[in-house]
């Protein structure tokens, strides 16, 4: 797995409708994302001979022009709607009688984030049954949640199990791993949110003991050399962690 490269993509605040400007001079963003970037060594000044302005060494998925603002009746909750994070969030059951994945699911429910971003994906057995596994997703389609339930056949075919699984998360940002007896933190998800589109880390991998959330692009790149999401996840962790990319919540 290689380490993002900063400079292949570049981002110009001089058309952003969110940059201050000083007569011709940019002096801020009004999200603060200048000093942000500034800090961390990404900010390029620029200029086109008459106007002084920033470049984002990356990507901004702030960047908004005026013709986009003209399409919006709110521009602070649209820009939310575009850039907060899509969670697609697979509980993994167990084939175990003695499954604890009721306390998981209480657990998700009481997460600090918007539910309408949150695709759960309830990924069981056909033992646990059809009409118990109906009422926990009906349950958290009552909470907000986008929620789907996965019944697999065979508990050796991590592959299937994990592509079924996947599958149903199509569209997220990012993919979230939880165990049958994990309980999530509530506010979990608006850590991970916040380090990304607040205080612009760039971060790989969020961890709090067995659950795990990453972007779903990484999930891509990697899913194939290993064909099972656990090992993985053991096995990017180390490298992740090596580019200082990773954070344990």
């Amino acid at each position: 797995m290689n380490a993002p490269v900063l400079g292949k993509v570049r981002t110009s605040c001089q058309n952003c409708i969110f940059a201050v400007f000083d007569q011709n001079t940019q002096k801020d963003c009004i999200h603060g994302r200048t000093e942000r970037f500034a800090k961390q060594g990404r900010l390029v000044p620029a200029t086109d001979g008459t106007t002084n302005f920033d470049v984002v060494n990356g990507f901004c998925n702030y960047h908004r022009t005026a013709e986009w603002a003209n399409t919006k009746t709110d521009i602070n909750a649209a820009l939310r709607r575009e850039t907060d994070i899509v969670l697609g969030l697979v509980i993994y059951d167990t084939f175990e009688p003695d499954s604890h994945i009721e306390t998981a699911i209480e657990s998700v429910k009481a997460l600090e984030y918007d539910h309408h971003r949150i695709k759960v994906v309830i990924s069981s057995f056909v033992p646990r049954g059809v009409p118990y596994l109906m009422n926990k997703v009906e349950q958290l389609l009552r909470e907000g949640f986008q929620c789907e339930a996965v019944m697999n056949i065979s508990i050796f075919d991590k592959e299937a199990i994990d592509f079924d699984a996947f599958k149903k998360c199509v569209g997220c940002t990012h993919l979230g791993k939880m165990e049958h007896n994990s309980i999530i933190r509530p506010d979990m998800v608006k850590i991970v949110n916040r380090s990304l589109n607040k205080d612009l880390e760039k971060v790989m991998m969020f961890e709090s003991d067995d659950i795990c959330i990453m972007p779903f692009s990484v999930v891509n790149s990697e899913y194939l050399d290993h064909k099972d999401l656990h090992k993985m996840i053991n096995h990017i962790r180390p490298l992740i962690q090596q580019h200082n990319a990773y954070v344990k919540v």
